[in-house]
């Protein structure tokens, strides 16, 4: 049975019939929990299944599901962003989010959501055999769902690739009034490329909505051992930030470091910068997910709360709504704070 699976694993109840296999095996090799079935018509070796991450695992979903449909299907939104390795809030979800030409009724095969919006205007590409919306076409459509903080982080992601913002911005102005939404321009013009993961893009959202100034990002400062940075600084770098995700101080976020040793080095860098700055906060997922928890932390520190309402990012257009975001938002409203999900990173 191994041997009629694809490259990727997955094993089709068409091809493997087509081969000479009786199907009722499969569901045999199912039932006995050597096989995992992806989607209707579709199974994985169990132990690889196992062995992939949620990430992988969607992916392996969107492939299946992209093989039982035509060319003019592609993955889209949270579907394009597993396969693009995009940050999402929450876990990623057991539908496949398939983008494809309206057909009327809406329909949707079970564990597939089809969606329409942006088709006449997507690009799709391959990605690693796997048709799907451009890297920034996702961002703005995860961004376009409306919560700020996710949209941040994609729109990060897209530039600290090395995109620049006008591929964001192209994409937001040719995509149709669905997805150029006030909430995408938000969060495009927010975007700054020089957060560092998802979890420093999800704190800086964060620290925005609950109405405090937008930190200047990756400070270095210098000392007698050398140059280090600090991931915040406000008040003219009199107050630093640190944002600790568990991932570096795990070995497959850390190149398979010693986590010991990673946490040594990084108190004693912590330790340095104590001594250039007049108050440090160190911010966690857990205050991310909770505004009373970021506030507390944050006024702790003595950070400064803002004065205006709208985000004023690095390298960004002129401070107001870009001419496509005028004619086809729908929601005029500043960025309101929403529930923040659970990510690793």
């Amino acid at each position: 049975m191994a041997l009629a699976a694809d490259e990727h694993g997955l094993l089709s109840v068409a091809r493997y019939r087509e081969r000479g296999g009786d199907p009722r095996a499969l569901r045999i090799a199912c039932a006995a929990g050597a096989l995992t079935r992806v989607r209707l018509g579709i199974y994985c070796d169990s132990a690889l299944w196992c062995s992939l991450s949620p990430r992988e695992q969607h992916v392996a979903r969107v492939r299946a599901a992209l093989s039982q449909v035509g060319p003019e299907f592609s993955a889209a939104g949270l579907s394009a962003a597993a396969v693009w390795d995009l940050p999402i809030l929450g876990s990623w979800p057991p539908t496949v989010t398939l983008l494809g030409p309206y057909r009327g009724g809406g329909r949707s095969d079970p564990g597939v959501r089809r969606v329409t919006a942006g088709f006449e205007t997507a690009e799709i590409v391959d990605v690693g055999g796997v048709r799907a919306t451009t890297c920034a076409r996702t961002a703005l459509q995860l961004a376009a769902r409306g919560d700020f903080v996710a949209g941040v982080m994609a729109a990060d992601a897209v530039l600290r690739s090395g995109a620049p913002r006008a591929e964001l911005w192209r994409e937001f102005d040719g995509a149709g009034p669905r997805l150029a939404t006030r909430a995408a321009a938000r969060a495009i013009e927010f975007a700054d490329g020089a957060s560092e993961s998802p979890g420093e893009s999800a704190a800086r959202a964060a620290i925005f909505l609950a109405g405090f100034e937008t930190p200047e990002l990756q400070v270095e400062f210098v000392d007698a051992e050398g140059v280090m940075r600090a991931d915040f600084a406000w008040a003219n770098r009199r107050i630093v930030g640190e944002f600790d995700g568990r991932q570096k101080y795990q070995r497959e976020g850390n190149g398979g470091e010693d986590p010991q040793a990673v946490l040594w080095r990084e108190k004693l860098r912590e330790d340095r910068l104590r001594r250039q700055a007049e108050a440090m906060v160190r911010l966690v997922w857990a205050d991310v997910m909770s505004r009373e928890r970021l506030v507390r932390a944050l006024d702790a520190g003595g950070v400064p709360r803002r004065a205006g309402l709208s985000p004023q990012p690095r390298d960004s257009r002129p401070n107001r709504v870009p001419h496509a975001a005028r004619s086809h938002a729908r929601d005029a409203s500043p960025p309101h704070e929403t529930g923040v999900g659970r990510v690793g990173g």
